[in-house]
Order: C-alpha cells, then structure tokens, then sequence
C-alpha cells in the first residue's frame, strides 16, 4: 500500500509539472514585443563569405565600422574601400564581407535589405523602388494591383506620398489606411 501511495503521488506530482510547465515556458512567443523592441532602431544586415549572418541594431544612425565591429570583424582587417568605413548607415542597408579564404576581408559589398527582409523587421518599403512582386508582400495587396501600383507610379513619374495610391483600382481609403504604415518616401526607416 506504501508503495501504491508513493507511486500515485509522483504521477500526481509529474502531472502537476507538466501542466505548469506547458503554460510557463512552451509558450508561442509575443511577436508584438519583438516589433516594439525593434521599432526607431537602425537595422543593418552584415553577412560574411564565412558563412556568419546577422542583422545588428543601434539607437541612431552610425558608420559602417561601428555595424562590422558589432558583428566581430574589426576595421583593421579592411584590405579594400576603407572610405566606405565611415559611412554613416541609416538602415536597412545589407553588408557583404568576403573573406576569399583569408583573415583580410577581400570585398567588402553593399546594398539594401530585399522588401521581405525589411518588412519582416518592421522597416518601410520605398514606394518609388519597390518592385511589384516587392509590392505584393504588403497585406491586401496582389499581383495584379501591385503591377496597377507600378503602372501608376511610372505615370507619375513618382509617388509623392502616400496618397497618391488612390487612384490605383483596388485602392480605397481602408486598404491605404491598411499599408501605409509599412511605405515610406524614399530610404527612410
């Protein structure tokens, strides 16, 4: 009878730890504080021919050699362009350093972060370069509107805000309210 008791009480016990554990830590994880956390920040993705990757944050904008040292390479090691060091990074850029099997960086290459990387991160897509298939990535929005929204934006020449998507079929004032925090007018956050 002992023996039953003590089994009974450490399957009661199991059960107890499972069941609290399931709602403490194997949660699903609350996306909106990762965007709040990111939100205002300046975003730089640095990826090297090592196979290393990672997007790296700073409160405001900063030069190249500030990003590079976040992720662990140091400016000494720069064998090429050491003028793009110190150019001051806003966001949304995207680093490439090649390494071509030495410890001195070969290239160094940069660009921007493609439209799902950067809205993935909670960065504006630019309305005068985003593609249509970048366009499609917006909620809402499909391939068939997103080619009308470059139509429109070659007519004009420009969009010179936000609005100027309403004359677009499919448009309305709901669906503008609906992607316009995700657009911007030129490179910005």
């Amino acid at each position: 009878m002992p023996k039953q008791l003590a089994g009974i009480w450490g399957l009661l016990l199991l059960c107890l730890l499972l069941f609290w554990g399931s709602h403490r830590s194997w949660r699903e994880p609350d996306h909106t504080r990762v965007q709040d956390f990111l939100h205002g920040k300046v975003l730089v993705r640095i990826a090297d021919s090592r196979g290393g990757s990672g997007v790296y944050a700073s409160m405001d904008p900063a030069p190249l050699k500030h990003f590079l040292a976040l992720a662990g390479h140091h400016e000494e090691t720069i064998t090429n362009n050491t003028a793009l060091l110190t150019k001051i990074l806003n966001g949304g850029e995207s680093v490439f350093v090649d390494y071509a099997g030495t410890d001195r960086f070969y290239s160094l290459t940069m660009g921007k972060m493609g439209a799902a990387e950067r809205l993935a991160l909670g960065l504006c897509l630019d309305m005068n370069l985003a593609s249509s298939a970048d366009w499609d990535l917006l909620p809402g929005i499909g391939k068939k509107t997103a080619e009308k929204i470059v139509a429109q934006r070659e007519k004009l020449g420009a969009l010179r805000s936000a609005d100027d998507l309403l004359a677009v079929k499919g448009i309305g004032a709901k669906k503008l309210a609906q992607i316009s925090p995700h657009l911007c007018e030129g490179q910005g956050r």
